[in-house]
């Protein structure tokens, strides 16, 4: 439970600091945010993406992936983690395993 809300707070803190007045002003009046339907923001204040999986069968952190930004000290540990915990599997791989939790904007490049 400590490591999740460790965790939580990292990701939140790295969502702030690269998501500026858009972070912001989702926060202020606490809706869905207006960047083409496909940012929300959940109720712990984090900023979760929506897209076409919303009906698929999948868990609900597959169909609303926490935003991680790209190019970002913090990102690239998760990344990291998520490559030794599947055992140094490849790029495509270890993306598909991110995307169970997290979605990176143009993940591909920043997983290589």
């Amino acid at each position: 439970a400590e490591l999740e809300h460790a965790k939580l707070l990292w990701i939140k803190s790295v969502q702030k600091r690269c998501s500026g007045d858009v972070m912001m002003i989702a926060i202020k009046e606490n809706k869905r945010l207006n960047l083409v339907s496909l940012i929300i923001l959940h109720q712990e204040n984090v900023i979760m993406c929506i897209g076409r999986l919303g009906a698929a069968q999948l868990s609900e952190g597959a169909k609303t992936p926490i935003l991680l930004p790209k190019k970002n000290k913090v990102t690239e540990l998760f990344i990291e983690r998520m490559h030794r915990k599947y055992f140094h599997v490849g790029v495509s791989q270890t993306l598909s395993a991110m995307r169970q939790t997290y979605w990176i904007p143009q993940g591909h490049s920043e997983e290589k």
